[in-house]
């Protein structure tokens, strides 16, 4: 009706030939928006943008159901932890066994040990003469056994002996003369060398070295 009376309005200000035209023009247009707001379907048609959010939760409810399911079935389809039941059987079986083993091998080595231990006592009096009988052959091979030596202190502070000062650095001495030797004043010398004091060595003794010098034996002891 607004549109009609902006219409009338409009006619009085054109030339009268026109009236009827735009009063007819009106009057369609009045009666088209009266159906437009009268008809029955225009409210019942639903919005694009309504049917495009109706189909978005669809698929969102689908989509949940299909997770659930397949959580649901992972638990269901879950095997069942059968290795500790084997391993708990394994232990028990082997335990007998192993006691069995060690229960049957104990009796021979008991026996063994009886068997053994006579032949164990007899052997540590046999290797322990045998030290003792070498050590026996040396000293009764060795010249200066039994014999007792001035030291070279003694007989240089007597006025016997006119050498110089005179120390024994390393002393070795073995079974083996060959394997004997001495240091002596920083110089290394063997049995029946000569020292460039000027005295001979005569044996290499565990005391120390028996050294030859003018006919007098003395000892230079190991300090």
């Amino acid at each position: 009706m607004r549109r009609f009376v902006e219409h009338v309005a409009a006619i009085n200000r054109r030339p009268a030939d026109k009236i009827m035209s735009f009063i007819l023009d009106a009057l369609r247009k009045s009666e088209a928006e009266r159906q437009k707001q009268h008809s029955p379907g225009f409210v019942s048609v639903p919005d694009g943008s309504q049917k495009k959010s109706g189909k978005k939760w669809l698929l969102l409810v689908a989509g949940l159901l299909a997770v659930n399911l397949v959580i649901l079935a992972a638990v269901l389809l879950r095997p069942e932890p059968a290795v500790d039941t084997s391993d708990t059987g394994v232990v028990v079986d082997i335990k007998p066994a192993a006691a069995t083993v060690n229960e049957s091998s104990a009796v021979p080595m008991r026996r063994q040990s009886n068997e053994i231990e006579p032949a164990a006592g007899t052997a540590p009096q046999q290797v322990a003469a045998d030290p003792i009988a070498s050590l026996d052959a040396d000293q009764s091979l060795s010249p200066s056994a039994g014999k007792a030596f001035a030291t070279f202190n003694n007989l240089r502070a007597q006025g016997v002996l006119n050498l110089p000062d005179m120390h024994l650095d390393i002393h070795v001495y073995a079974g083996q003369p060959a394997d004997r030797f001495v240091f002596i004043n920083m110089s290394k010398y063997k049995e029946r060398a000569t020292l460039t004091e000027g005295p001979t060595v005569k044996e290499i003794t565990p005391e120390g070295v028996i050294l030859e010098y003018g006919g007098t034996d003395f000892l230079l002891p190991r300090e």
